[in-house]
């Protein structure tokens, strides 16, 4: 899931400086809600989504390999029983 949401990411971004390579420039052919509305292109809605997909799969692979992970230093230790009052 983290691979396919970095490339999604990733073909995004390439897409946008492809547009800024050979255009000058990202055009923006979507607009929703008129001349005062919101511009933007598919490369946007690809950076956008691999973005909240990467941030959802590093989260669930932290969550699923939370063993593996180091033991929480002596001050890290202490702030989580802090929080935790």
């Amino acid at each position: 899931m983290v691979t396919a949401a970095a490339a999604i990411t990733a073909g995004g971004t390439l897409g946008n400086l492809v547009s800024v390579g050979r255009y000058g420039g990202v055009p923006n052919p979507l607009l929703v809600g008129g001349a005062n509305g919101i511009a933007f292109n598919v490369a946007d809605v690809f950076v956008l989504g691999g973005l909240v997909f990467l941030a959802a799969a590093l989260a669930s692979a932290s969550v699923r390999n939370r063993t593996r992970l180091l033991p929480p230093r002596r001050w890290e230790a202490a702030l989580i029983r802090w929080m935790r009052r």
